[in-house]
């Protein structure tokens, strides 16, 4: 008696060699195709984008696709249910169905035997679903196990703008890619120049994703500056040899500066360019304050430039406007140090909430306004428990909040 699994190979086989002598199919389209019908998108994950890097799916059934974002044209991807145990098909299809892209059904570039993988080079990018079915094209709703999608390749260099080797330039958009002076050849010795990048939507702010560079590590590199010009604030440099991470502009522009020294060069790096719109700081709201779990307290620089304006709001500017930092527990005096540019510094303070018998406590629980005159370099202002303070106008240079006297330690 024949097993069914002898049969079926036998099936294949012949059906193959009948396909092929009148020319009219090839070995992967014999089987391949299971139709798109009506699936669940059972996840939606993104494609990866460092080669080497895998995103595995969740368990999926007949029924069931994995819906992939950001798959792109150019790039290799390696997908496959190696290890399931069962005998798979994947089919990929564009986002919502149409004509399939890619099949495998056995013996597949990842694994042998009857578990599918595949290598998928699409010709358009863009959003797919990845379907997993058992032999053949089954509908019966099998666990039929994960999917995983590793990038083999990436997409060849394309340089949409060059940085200049020397001087500078200046560029308006929110999409291309960017590279050395060398563009995708390799760069040469004694590069200093640097490209502005404006957004080319109202409003947004820019951002670059790096890739991988290659040159000399040691003294070959990419900087980035948060807004225009090199004087802007710098946002970190990057030898040759490390990637580029994903870098935002908070103000709207972003500088990229690339230079190399005298000797050794390489293929450079590049970056892809896009725009996104902007979202205020954290600690915008009050209910979303910074905490300040310890004395002496310093804050950090606050991007503030999309905050909220306090009612009435201020003519004035500056990095601590407009945000909260909240004490809880701790009984110590706000220091604020005032920078010069504008008549007056403002601090608001507020409890949130009272506590009990707030009433009685005075002058330590009011919603209160501090101003003093530029000339004053500090204002301090009580802070008892579950206190919030708020910078409602500017110039402020920093924050800090520091241990008070013996004879204040009961506030």
């Amino acid at each position: 008696m024949m097993k069914f699994s002898t049969l079926r190979a036998t099936v294949r086989i012949s059906s193959l060699v009948v396909a092929c002598c009148f020319g009219l199919l090839a070995p992967d389209d014999l089987y391949a195709q299971c139709a798109y019908g009506a699936p669940a998108v059972a996840q939606t994950v993104a494609a990866p984008t460092i080669v080497g890097a895998t995103v595995t799916s969740v368990s999926l059934n007949d029924n069931q696709v994995v819906r992939v974002t950001g798959i792109t044209a150019g790039a290799v991807y390696r997908v496959y249910n190696c290890g399931s145990g069962f005998d798979t098909q994947i089919t990929i299809f564009p986002s919502g169905g149409g004509a399939s892209e890619g099949y495998n059904d056995d013996n597949g570039p990842e694994c042998a035997g009857t578990a599918a993988s595949i290598n998928y080079a699409p010709a358009v990018t863009g959003t797919k679903d990845i379907k997993l079915q058992r032999y053949s094209c089954s509908t019966a709703g099998n666990v039929n196990g994960t999917v995983t999608i590793r990038l083999v390749s990436a997409p060849a260099a394309t340089c949409t703008y060059t940085v200049p080797g020397a001087g500078n330039n200046s560029i308006t958009t929110c999409s291309g890619t960017i590279c050395d002076p060398g563009g995708t050849g390799n760069y040469v010795d004694n590069q200093n120049g640097y490209t502005v990048i404006n957004p080319s939507i109202g409003g947004n702010m820019v951002r670059i994703v790096g890739t991988a560079s290659s040159g000399e590590a040691c003294c070959d590199y990419v900087r980035v500056y948060n807004g225009t010009g090199t004087g802007a604030p710098l946002l970190g440099q990057y030898n040759m040899g490390t990637a580029i991470p994903t870098l935002t502009s908070t103000v709207g522009p972003l500088t990229i500066q690339f230079v190399s020294d005298v000797s050794l060069t390489g293929a450079g790096f590049s970056a892809t360019i896009s725009c996104v719109a902007p979202t205020g700081p954290s600690n915008d709201a009050c209910s979303n304050a910074i905490a300040i779990a310890s004395l002496p307290y310093t804050s950090a620089v606050i991007a503030n430039a999309l905050a909220t304006d306090d009612s009435p709001a201020s003519s004035c500017d500056g990095p601590y406007k407009n945000v909260w930092w909240t004490v809880t527990g701790i009984c110590g005096t706000m220091t604020a140090i005032t920078c010069t540019g504008g008549p007056t510094s403002t601090m608001r303070s507020r409890s949130s909430p009272p506590p009990a018998g707030a009433a009685a406590l005075g002058p330590r629980w009011p919603v209160m306004t501090t101003t003093e005159p530029v000339a004053r370099t500090t204002t301090q202002v009580p802070v008892g428990p579950r206190q919030q303070e708020r910078l409602t106008t500017s110039p402020w240079a920093a924050i800090s909040v520091r241990v008070p006297p013996a004879t204040s330690s009961s506030m």
